[in-house]
């Protein structure tokens, strides 16, 4: 129970470190626009698909996991 508690405080703080890196990645991209310098566009464009990779992985994983607890418990309901 100890690890799934710590395993499941890991994946929301790399999910919630995802969410900042696609906004970060974003506001690079945009700012980077706006001084037409193609650095910082390159870079914001690497953290946005980074971000989206990271979210995407996650965002199933939590599925599943959710998925599997709610067949568990309809069948504990039977």
């Amino acid at each position: 129970m100890k690890t799934e508690s710590a395993t499941s405080t890991l994946e929301t703080t790399v999910a919630s470190l995802a969410n900042k890196a696609t906004y970060t990645g974003a506001g690079i991209t945009i700012s980077g626009g706006m001084m037409l310098s193609e650095i910082p566009l390159i870079f914001g464009m690497i953290f946005d698909v980074l971000g989206l990779l990271l979210n995407w992985y996650y965002k199933e994983k939590e599925y599943k996991n959710t998925t599997a607890e709610h067949k568990r418990r309809m069948k504990d309901l039977e």
